[in-house]
Order: structure tokens, then sequence, then C-alpha cells
């Protein structure tokens, strides 16, 4: 039986009751009429007549309308003439609250099976119109909007964007396991095979460095950023001066390379000889047809080059 069906059941088992009453009272009232109309006859002259006045007569629709009305209070501060409620089942679609808002101190949503405890829900494309909104009014850094806690802290789901976040870090993480990163990013589905994609991309604006898309700093001195795979670190140029990696060494080396095969490799161009065209600055190395290399001596178009003379081994 659900909670409405219940609801109905007492009301209706209340009106019977109040019928009894009114009939036990209109008894007592036909009596009462009785008994002062003797009063009255000729020889109780002297007797004080008082009006009685009927009891109000109450019908099965007036009990029912004053019923719901008593029902939709109670309903509204969490009790149907009982302490407490039991428990809703997943299976229950009824709004148990329709309101524009709801204040309290304290609100929990318990889900069943595979459901959701809490769900928010809106049509509008804002961002600051979301399904759901976490406010923490407390001094900034000492308090959570939102805080998700499991296996996944926080989840989001979207076509476009899975999380957006926005402010001084757009996305801050945390790890408290020495083993684990504070920020992971894959690109396959979850109960899925593994996709051709990217884990993380990072966009930047400016020219600067620190207008990077993906900025990595340690600050006890150890690597910055590194990466693992066929190729560790692949930088692709947008053209023109760019360049696919650059290194600044401060103090140090611009660029260290480590391997047992060759520390080194250039790769060859389809043409033999120097460039003969394009701007050139000095200090470019540059890798023939044929193994041959010349170096930049003179920046111009095409530049001054010069042919590095080898020896056989």
């Amino acid at each position: 039986m659900t909670d409405l069906e219940r609801l109905v059941h007492d009301l209706i088992a209340r009106v019977d009751a109040l019928e009894r009453q009114n009939d036990t009272i209109g008894k007592q009232n036909a009596a009462l009429v009785a008994e002062i109309s003797t009063l009255r006859e000729p020889g109780n002259a002297t007797v004080a007549t008082r009006k009685v006045a009927p009891p109000e007569s109450l019908n099965r629709r007036q009990v029912l309308q004053r019923g719901l009305h008593v029902a939709a209070a109670s309903v509204a501060a969490g009790v149907v003439f009982q302490q407490t409620t039991p428990d809703a089942a997943a299976s229950h679609s009824t709004d148990l609250i329709n309101a524009g808002a709801v204040v309290a101190h304290y609100i929990e949503g318990v889900a069943e099976d595979d459901h959701s405890g809490v769900l928010g829900r809106t049509g509008s494309t804002g961002a600051e119109n979301a399904g759901v909104v976490g406010i923490n009014t407390a001094t900034l850094g000492q308090g959570s909007g939102v805080l998700g806690i499991g296996e996944t802290g926080v989840r989001g789901t979207g076509t476009t964007v899975g999380v957006y976040g926005r402010g001084g870090y757009g996305l801050y993480g945390n790890s408290t396991s020495l083993s684990s990163p504070a920020v992971f990013g894959t690109h396959y589905p979850v109960n899925g095979p593994p996709v051709a994609g990217p884990g993380v991309v990072g966009f930047g604006y400016g020219s600067s460095a620190e207008d990077a898309g993906v900025i990595g700093q340690n600050i006890t001195g150890g690597v910055g950023v590194r990466g693992e795979g066929k190729t560790g670190v692949h930088g692709i140029a947008s053209g023109g001066t760019s360049q696919g990696v650059l290194g600044e060494g401060g103090s140090g080396y611009g660029g260290q390379f480590k391997e047992t095969r060759a520390q080194l490799r250039l790769t060859p161009t389809g043409r033999i000889g120097k460039p003969t065209t394009g701007t050139h600055q000095i200090g470019e190395v540059y890798l023939d047809k044929l193994g041959a290399i010349y170096i930049c001596m003179s920046t111009g178009t095409p530049g001054t080059w010069r042919k590095v003379n080898t020896t056989a081994a």
C-alpha cells in the first residue's frame, strides 16, 4: 500500500468516525430541544430560556476536504499522522515536494538499487544554471561547494565536456597517495575498449612560456614534465620560426640526451646539399639526403652555410 493509499484509507476512517459522532450529537440535540420545550410550557414561565445552537452539520465532502488540508500541511512538515515516515521505494515516481524553493539545514537523498540519491535537472544552456549548484560562502580555500566521496568522488559525463571547472584554478587535483597522481586523464570508456585520443589536452593563450597549454612544475627540484611511451615527448610546431621542442637550461643545459643506441638522431631531408631557399638563422644544423651535415654561420635568406667535413671511423 502506497503512502497516498494509506492516507486516503485513514481519512475515510476518520470521516466514518465523525459521522457517527455527528449522529450522536444530533440525538443529544433533539433531546435538549424536547427538554427546553417542556420547560417553556405554562407553569414554567419563570425558567430562563436559552438558545442552543445546533451542531455544525458535516457531510463527507467537507470532512474529506478538511482532512486533505491537514494532510497537505503534514506532508510539508515531513509527517503524515505519525512521527516518522517510511523510506520511499525506488519505484516511486510521484513528486512528494513540488515547490519553487526548499530551505533546510540538511537534506539527504537515499537511493535504492541503481538509482541516484539526488537528481538535479535543468533545461538552461547557461553555465551558471546547472542542474545542481553547490555554494560555500566561507573564506576562499576553506570550504567546498560540492564534495563527492566514493571510489570516484565526482564523475562527469557529457557529450562535449565531462567536468568543467572555472576559477583561479579551473581544475585542482590533490592526491594523498604516494603512488597515485594528483590528476589522471585517460581516453577510453570505463566499460569499453580503448579508443584513440589524448589523455589530457591543455589550451593556453599568449606567447610567453607562462602561457603554455600545459605546465608541469616540481618544487623539490625533480622532473617538471615526464613523458612515457614509444615517443616520450612529441612536440609539433605551428610553423614559421616556431620550435617543436624548446629547452631552456638557465645556468644548466638547454637539452640533455641519454641513450645506449645513440644520444641524438637527425632525420635527413629529401634533397642533396645545403638549403638554398627560405630564411635561416645562425646556429642551425642541417642534414641532407646523403647524410652530409651543414651549419648555418650567418643569418639570412638562405643564410651562409658551411659543410662539416667528416672522416671514416
